[in-house]
């Protein structure tokens, strides 16, 4: 873990939360390292609730041993500037409430997001969730921004919005 994150996380164990200027500072640094590395910025996908994700890697082109090197570098990078910070910014976004149950933790983010009926329950989005999976018809809108927002934030995204945007490493 590098020093800046350490630094971020010291800072919110005494604020009692990550802030959004320490969350962006914290991609600022990711975003650093992959360009010391050589490789171009990466594109990161802003969901509505501010949280982001590193957009489609497209590695066409590389060859196995760049592709590898470029894998190597990059989770270098994620695991010592960001992965700590943007885990606990994603609880606090998506669970405030630290439940330990990942599925109802969703449902009151939908909830709280309004894009659920409040008869809505950890049942109908299971149900929802395996028909996703099947591409079934679902009760909700899993393209919906903010139903990506929620899944994000519960660190469950199926990447159905923005699939057009892509980060090409080398260009």
């Amino acid at each position: 873990m590098s020093d800046a994150q350490k630094t971020i996380l010291k800072r919110s164990r005494k604020s009692g939360s990550v802030s959004k200027p320490d969350y962006e500072l914290a991609w600022s640094n990711y975003k650093q390292c992959v360009t010391s590395y050589g490789y171009t910025t990466p594109v990161l996908r802003q969901f509505s609730n501010g949280l982001y994700m590193i957009a489609m890697r497209d590695t066409t082109g590389m060859s196995d041993q760049q592709r590898k090197k470029f894998n190597e570098d990059e989770n270098k990078c994620y695991n010592t500037e960001v992965i700590a910070v943007t885990g606990v910014y994603q609880m606090q976004i998506g669970n405030p409430g630290m439940l330990s149950d990942g599925d109802q933790a969703m449902v009151d983010c939908l909830h709280k997001a309004g894009i659920v009926p409040k008869n809505y329950d950890k049942e109908a989005y299971k149900k929802d969730l395996d028909a996703h999976a099947k591409n079934q018809p679902t009760t909700v809108d899993f393209s919906n921004a903010e139903m990506q927002s929620c899944l994000v934030a519960n660190g469950a995204s199926f990447g159905d919005v923005n699939d057009t945007d892509q980060w090409k490493p080398l260009g």
